[in-house]
């Protein structure tokens, strides 16, 4: 048995039909029936008459390897639709039979012929199914280049050869409006296609495909081409391979044009980056506002402290320079009342009765003793009045708003005198100590006012930080040190002034946030937030110093101002 398709091309070949015609199957699957009979001239025949496929049977004599044979054929056509799939050639050997009896024919032909209707039978049934796999998959076929023509995306097949050479076997017609070139193009030279790649991407892209060929991975990739017009594209190109006979790799899989989808992400990509730029700049510009604002406010602060100092020691120095020059006199009419009282008594040792009784009364001589005593303490409380009305004065320095050159001393000493009754001892804690480590200094440029508010900022903290660190610590076996050490030494033309106490570290989240202005961890009405940022802005942006917290060693809080010794004034 031997079917041969409408193109004569040979579909099947039984063993029978190998042993007869001397042609293995996979010989003469393939090959056109004609052509394989006239190949070894096996056959006298009419071809034209011969592939009419009259239903009722053909003897044919044919020439066959070893002698000549006569053989009967029986072609039974194969109809779906009224179109002929395939025909089924039912070929007996009858050489051997010719000196037979026409009877003995007939009966032998007869049996034959109930055989071959039978297998025919069988036969045009399997062939009808196979007609109907046939117009199936013709029908999925048309359904898949419909689908293929009409879809946004080209469908393609990558074959890449074992030795290293490779071929497109199929790529769909939309790839027309994706590079330029037609199916038939991209077919017959494959490297017109490869060639519209960015010279950028190509390596990746090869690189990607090389990994996929050894992993059998998926081929995945998105890269820039230049069509034949010079236009711009993306693709993204999405595949799996699929290693075949020879050692190839075919790869399958589809093409997508991205590039709308890429000049929108780069449009969003330049608007977030504009956002970002303005976003950045609002944050500047915020920034600038909140210094501003602190500056103002302490600008309008020390403004209006220094005028209220400057009047209060302006009020309080008046009487007080009153009572020290009048102590003066004061002292010499004692002096003199005194020597006149020693001499009455020198020249009236037994003075009357009543003055006697008097003398008695008032302790005379308690008086006469205790009275310079009494004179030499309104002296001394007048002088400290005095020193206290020229530290307001110093840590005002109302008439110094410029840069001047001062005495980091002297500015520490003036605010340590106006905190000295934060230091003394409370019913609740101890007196706070002060350990002073002072380095000879030179003389700085600086703002001594401002300056002299930042140290008073962190003493105030310092001194309500031990406060704080007393009141958890009340109960407690080990109670917490009260001390302030103050450092200063100088380093490559800066001062460095160190401000150490003994409560607790600070916290890291507190740490970062400690100079933002108004960030406070006081409760409402103990403190503005604004003491630590005013002072690092003093010490940043005015002294082009540097202001930071430190944890010491074994545990303690120390704020580091570091300031150069020599300032350049802005204009």
């Amino acid at each position: 048995m031997v079917e041969w398709d409408a193109d004569l091309v040979i579909v099947g070949w039984n063993a029978a039909a190998a042993e007869l015609f001397s042609f293995f199957e996979e010989e003469a699957l393939g090959q056109r029936i004609d052509e394989l009979l006239r190949q070894r001239q096996l056959v006298d025949l009419d071809l034209d008459d011969w592939t009419k496929c009259d239903r009722s049977g053909i003897v044919r004599e044919h020439v066959g390897i070893g002698g000549k044979k006569l053989c009967r054929w029986y072609n039974t056509p194969f109809m779906y639709k009224g179109q002929r799939v395939s025909t089924l050639s039912t070929i007996v050997d009858i050489t051997g039979q010719t000196a037979l009896s026409n009877e003995e024919l007939r009966s032998q032909l007869k049996s034959r012929t109930r055989v071959l209707k039978h297998a025919t039978a069988r036969l045009q049934s399997a062939m009808n199914d196979r007609a109907q796999t046939h117009a199936a998959l013709h029908e999925s076929e048309i359904r898949f280049k419909s689908i293929a023509a009409n879809v946004p995306v080209v469908l393609y097949q990558f074959c890449l050869h074992a030795d290293g050479t490779y071929s497109v076997p199929y790529i769909s017609a939309v790839c027309e409006e994706v590079y330029e070139l037609s199916a038939k193009t991209i077919q017959k030279d494959p490297k017109q296609l490869l060639d519209l790649i960015d010279d950028d991407d190509r390596p990746s892209l090869e690189l990607a495909m090389r990994q996929s060929a050894e992993s059998l991975g998926p081929w995945n990739s998105e890269h820039r081409l230049i069509t034949p017009s010079g236009s711009n594209k993306w693709v993204q190109m999405a595949s799996r391979p699929q290693p075949i006979a020879d050692g190839d790799i075919l790869w399958s899989g589809m093409i997508i044009d991205i590039t709308a989808r890429k000049q929108t992400e780069a449009s969003l990509q330049k608007s977030e980056h504009r956002l970002r730029e303005q976003t950045q700049q609002l944050k500047a510009t915020l920034k600038k506002l909140k210094h501003a604002q602190v500056k103002l406010v302490q600008s309008e602060k020390m403004s209006s402290l220094g005028q209220l100092v400057a009047g209060i020691a302006h009020e309080i120095n008046n009487p007080a320079n009153f009572i020290y020059g009048n102590l003066t006199h004061i002292r010499g009419y004692t002096q003199d009342m005194l020597k006149l009282i020693r001499l009455y008594q020198a020249h009236h040792p037994t003075p009357h009765a009543t003055i006697q009784t008097l003398t008695d009364e008032l302790e005379l001589d308690y008086v006469a003793s205790d009275l310079p005593k009494l004179l030499d303490s309104l002296k001394l409380g007048v002088e400290r009045i005095r020193a206290i009305v020229l530290s307001l004065r110093n840590f005002s320095r109302l008439d110094e708003t410029g840069l001047k050159r001062i005495d980091i001393h002297e500015g520490l000493e003036n605010t340590l005198m106006l905190l000295a009754s934060r230091l003394k001892p409370t019913i609740s804690r101890p007196e706070i100590k002060l350990v002073k480590a002072y380095e000879s200094l030179p003389q700085v440029d600086c703002y001594a006012s401002q300056l002299n508010q930042v140290f008073m900022n962190i003493l105030v903290n310092a001194i309500d930080c031990i406060d704080e660190a007393h009141e958890h610590s009340e109960g407690s076996e080990q109670p917490t040190p009260h001390q302030i050490v103050l450092q200063t030494y100088s380093k490559d033309q800066r001062v460095v002034i160190q401000i150490t106490n003994s409560g607790p570290p600070i916290p890291q989240d507190i740490a970062q946030r400690m100079f933002d202005p108004f960030f406070t961890t006081k409760s409402v009405g103990k403190g503005t937030g604004m003491g630590l940022a005013i002072s690092y802005q003093t010490i940043a942006d005015l002294h082009k110093g540097t202001l930071e917290y430190r944890q010491t060693l074994d545990g303690r809080t120390a704020f580091v101002i570091e300031i150069p010794t020599v300032q350049v004034a802005e204009i």
